[in-house]
């Protein structure tokens, strides 16, 4: 699991593609473009063993004999570095295929540099400075767009992204967690725009907490054992549906003791892709998404003689 960098290990850590937003009455439309994703050629060798590393594993020696390898991009929070990620990520496509990497993503509260930096302005519009479906959007989809291109500038590309949705990071609070919900989407519709396979890495009841039981977006889940003791013997236990809180299908079970150490489920074939609405889709409620701040009036135009 991957914690900020400021907060202490804990048994349980870690825990469509849009091409463009309109404001659309009641929310926001979104013209999508579905590119495939999870595909066979991602899938981890079943029942096989692979380990994750991120910034606490840096100047230490990483995981031998991994069958497969990821890496974290970011600090432990969005819009921050893991200052190891480039070493990382090749040991990570040197243990084995799929190569994947996963950053961390939160939401933001107004007044933090971080909000004022990254959710007034993105794909759903210039947004007023509060905590709404607007700065939520624009706050998900720019986090998922850093770390990418975080990703690419030490050369990486990964068969897998994995989203780390964790409670130690900052969420709006309940009621808001569709809020919550739209910075995933965000997320997961600024992957697809680049084509890019993704999923989720939390549990049920971490992610309940922060996006309610409601919203379900289909993709692969990477679940954290809630008995990290337990290890090997219980990881395919875990693989059963009641624990796929997306909706998708249980890819990896994650468990700790000097590492963090991966069990791949059996997936007998790619997960069916969702369907769109004719045309596009729109997204969660609360609507509407894009609370605008208003343009200032136009100077009056000079008389001509």
């Amino acid at each position: 699991m991957h914690l900020p960098a400021t907060t202490l290990p804990v048994p349980v850590r870690r825990l469509l593609a849009a091409s463009m937003a309109l404001t659309c009455g009641l929310g926001v439309f979104l013209v999508v473009q579905w590119p495939g994703r999870a595909s066979a050629d991602t899938h981890y060798p079943a029942a096989a063993v692979g380990n994750d590393i991120s910034f606490p594993q840096c100047g230490q020696s990483y995981p031998d004999h991994a069958a497969y390898g990821i890496a974290g991009v970011t600090g432990g929070r969005a819009f921050t570095a893991n200052p190891c990620f480039g070493s990382e990520y090749r040991w990570a496509r040197e243990a084995g295929s799929p190569v994947s990497v996963y950053f961390n993503i939160n939401y933001a509260r107004p007044g933090y540099l971080s909000f004022g930096a990254h959710a007034l302005d993105g794909p759903a519009g210039r947004c007023a400075p509060t905590q709404n479906p607007c700065t939520a959007y624009n706050y998900g989809w720019n986090a998922a767009a850093d770390a990418v291109d975080r990703a690419g500038d030490a050369g990486a590309d990964p068969q897998m992204w994995w989203l780390d949705v964790e409670t130690v990071n900052y969420w709006a609070d309940p009621p808001d967690r569709a809020l919550n919900a739209r910075v995933i989407q965000a997320a997961l519709d600024m992957l697809r725009s680049r084509g890019l396979s993704a999923g989720v890495y939390s549990i049920n009841e971490m992610w309940s907490r922060i996006a309610g039981t409601q919203y379900r977006p289909g993709v692969p889940v990477w679940y954290a054992e809630t008995d990290p003791a337990t290890g090997y013997p219980s990881a395919p236990h875990y693989c059963d549906p009641a624990y796929g809180f997306t909706g998708g299908a249980v890819w990896l079970v994650q468990w700790t003791d000097t590492v963090d150490h991966d069990y791949a489920c059996r997936l007998s074939s790619a997960p069916a892709q969702p369907t769109p609405a004719p045309g596009g889709l729109c997204l969660p409620r609360p609507l509407p998404l894009c609370v605008l701040t208003a343009p200032p009036p136009p100077a009056p135009r000079p008389h001509l003689p």
